[in-house]
């Protein structure tokens, strides 16, 4: 470690954004697998009614023979897996840690995290710890008096209460000062970025991290050989991390969520309809948290949260690339070995949601958008598969259904986009299909023709050649992504940490090539049905000029 230290004189800085996938700007959407993503494409259209052969099926077997998989006694996974000539190694760590596991008045804490985990630790990140402890305290003291009277401030606004209100705003003002004061004391022993500096110097690249519903995960690609140089600082990160300017991110996540949500209808509309669709569930609140949570999100909030789940019993590692599997599992052992077992918070559990009818209306902005959706359940739960080909049938490519014929021959949309698993995996979680209407076209009118075409299925099923075209895509599409160790490396780690098995990636994959139409009709017709749809509709304001649209087909959904 102090070699690594001692470098720390302050070079060039290098920006690592941390993810979140808050947003409906197709990013809100954290998807379960690969095939998740994939679009069709006309390429790999069934030309007739026969099977396809799976061409991953040797390869996927190929995977599990190489793949080491260790249980340390603290109860972490690792996964290990040996593969490609270039030497070089993708490292993913996932915690079971997202806003899933927030308690009422810690929203948006786990984002909050993520961003302090930045930060580094009691080595990392500073030039001299003991000096810059007496500021992190003065620095926390400080802020929280200030959220005090912020606090106080509001109450005496509401109530009208003029000299309440000055004596708050007065005091607010100075503790403002204060804490302006000593944060910028506090700079002269805070070295910015340091991790990504660091690890640019190993010759590393994709440093990043994005939080979900579900998780939270961190990433990155490095030479084979400076493995332990990450070990050593993940191990240290996961038990010595120290929230330094912590208060500061606060105000920068508070843009962000001003940039990402309040400046944007769609994401308005989606936030509101995930809260009436969720209510109290874990999932009716958004990964980045509401603004009267955000704002007085505490110090004391972050290291709880981070001592309830940043544990090794709640983490899984995957390492994918050229590596030697056992001088590897020495440094794992190493490293992560001597870390603590832990007891875990109890997640907050309510009821799930019913599945009923709901309708969402909002005006804004200067596009129409509907969105109608319907609960199902999460994997492993064989339905949700059924359904994710259901949702690649209907509304993914030109050959789909919706788009061939809402934009290419009724021109009744200028884009439609379907998604299976919306939301989150850890419950039950949203079918939905999403649309924009051509001008003058109502969203009544785009409504009426997507629950047309589900009518369709319900009653007459898919045919064969349209299973054939999804398993074409899915293949193509995996085969083209298992070339990347990231992607492998990510995959492996979320089927582990959310199925508590990651050889079902590999048992999902042969259960595509299995299904038959009847699966598919039977999952449309006992979860999409019409007394359960909900929709949500974007209703322009009239006072905007309107934007024009784009004509494309629908995209892959960003990660």
């Amino acid at each position: 470690m102090k070699k690594i230290l001692d470098k720390q004189s302050k070079p060039k800085t290098y920006h690592c954004m941390a993810l979140n996938h808050s947003f409906p700007s197709f990013r809100f959407f954290c998807v379960f697998v690969g095939i998740s993503f994939f679009s069709f494409h006309s390429s790999v259209s069934a030309q007739n009614q026969k099977k396809p052969k799976d061409p991953l099926a040797p390869l996927f077997a190929s995977f599990e023979k190489r793949i080491r998989y260790i249980s340390l006694a603290n109860g972490m996974k690792v996964i290990l897996l040996k593969r490609g000539f270039a030497p070089t190694v993708a490292c993913y760590i996932k915690y079971k840690a997202g806003s899933y596991d927030e308690k009422p008045g810690d929203f948006g804490i786990a984002h909050m995290l993520e961003h302090m985990l930045f930060k580094g630790t009691k080595k990392v990140g500073t030039y001299d710890f003991q000096a810059e402890r007496k500021y992190l305290r003065l620095t926390i003291r400080y802020a929280n008096y200030l959220d005090r009277w912020r606090k106080k401030y509001e109450k005496a606004i509401k109530a009208g209460d003029k000299i309440k209100t000055s004596q708050a705003k007065e005091e607010l003002t100075k503790w403002k000062k204060r804490l302006a004061h000593i944060s910028q004391q506090s700079k002269a022993y805070i070295h910015t970025e340091p991790y990504s500096q660091i690890y640019a110097r190993q010759g590393a690249k994709g440093y990043n991290a994005y939080t979900s519903s579900d998780l939270t995960n961190y990433q990155i690609q490095l030479p084979n050989n400076r493995l332990e140089v990450w070990a050593l600082l993940e191990a240290d990160r996961m038990q010595n991390a120290v929230f330094r300017d912590f208060y500061t991110e606060r105000l920068v996540v508070q843009e962000e969520r001003r940039m990402r949500v309040d400046n944007s209808p769609r994401s308005k509309l989606w936030e509101r309809f995930r809260s009436e669709i969720y209510g109290s569930h874990p999932y009716g609140h958004p990964i980045i948290g509401p603004m009267t949570s955000i704002r007085f999100l505490s110090h004391k909030q972050a290291v709880d949260f981070y001592h309830s789940y940043y544990a090794p019993n709640n983490t899984v590692i995957s390492l994918v690339g050229n590596i030697n599997l056992e001088k590897t599992e020495k440094i794992i052992r190493k490293y992560f070995s001597p870390l603590k077992h832990r007891s875990l918070a109890k997640t907050p559990q309510t009821d799930p949601p019913v599945p009923r009818s709901l309708n969402v209306k909002m005006s804004g902005g200067s596009v129409p958008l509907l969105y109608t959706a319907w609960l199902k359940p999460a994997a492993p739960d064989p339905n949700d598969l059924y359904l994710e080909a259901l949702s690649g049938i209907l509304a993914r490519g030109r050959e789909s259904r919706l788009y061939t014929r809402l934009v290419l021959e009724d021109k009744k949309a200028v884009q439609v986009s379907s998604y299976n698993g919306a939301v989150g995996r850890r419950g039950d979680n949203l079918f939905i299909i999403h649309a924009l209407p051509s001008p003058g076209v109502s969203l009544k009118e785009l409504k009426k023709i997507i629950l047309q075409e589900i009518r369709k299925i319900r009653l007459q099923g898919v045919s064969q050649k349209e299973i054939n075209r999804f398993q074409s895509a899915t293949q193509l599409y995996l085969s083209e992504s298992f070339q990347s160790n990231s992607f492998l490396a990510d995959s492996l780690s979320r089927f582990e940490i959310l199925t508590d098995d990651y050889r079902n990636l590999f048992r999902f994959n042969k259960l595509i090539g299995e299904m038959k139409p009847s699966d598919i009709q039977r999952a449309a017709v006992r979860f999409l049905r019409p007394e359960y749809l909900m929709t949500a509709q974007l209703i322009p304001d009239k006072n905007q000029k309107k934007k024009k649209l784009p004509i494309s087909p629908p995209s892959r959904l960003e990660k």
